[in-house]
């Protein structure tokens, strides 16, 4: 992606049109809580697999609160999980994976097993 393209993130419906984006700010929530995106990645492969815990459920709506607090500021965790239900929460669960991909630079780790330094 060119530099001067801003990337505008993922959008979902919830109470309206909002726009799943992992910018610094977000990322900094979210490793302050988990302290790693492998551990993030981690729970959502358990929920994808069925595995409803209190800890998945946490992990989502706080995945979703970080991705949206940037278009939001009045946004909190406890809003935006009574914006959740179980109807909407693996379309979720895909617009995070989604938006976490295109948030991360291109093909970082193939690049750096390639090229130890």
């Amino acid at each position: 992606m060119p530099d001067n393209i801003t990337y505008e993130g993922v959008e979902i419906t919830l109470d309206k049109p909002r726009h799943i984006r992992y910018t610094f700010a977000a990322m900094r929530i979210i490793l302050k809580k988990y302290g790693s995106l492998q551990k993030v990645f981690g729970i959502l492969q358990k929920m994808e697999g069925g595995d409803l815990t209190e800890e998945s459920l946490d992990a989502l709506s706080t995945l979703i609160y970080a991705g949206l607090v940037h278009e939001d500021e009045s946004l909190t965790q406890g809003k935006v999980e009574n914006l959740l239900d179980f109807r909407n929460m693996m379309p979720l669960v895909d617009a995070i994976t989604e938006a976490l991909g295109s948030s991360l630079p291109e093909g970082g780790e193939e690049k750096n097993s390639q090229n130890p330094a």
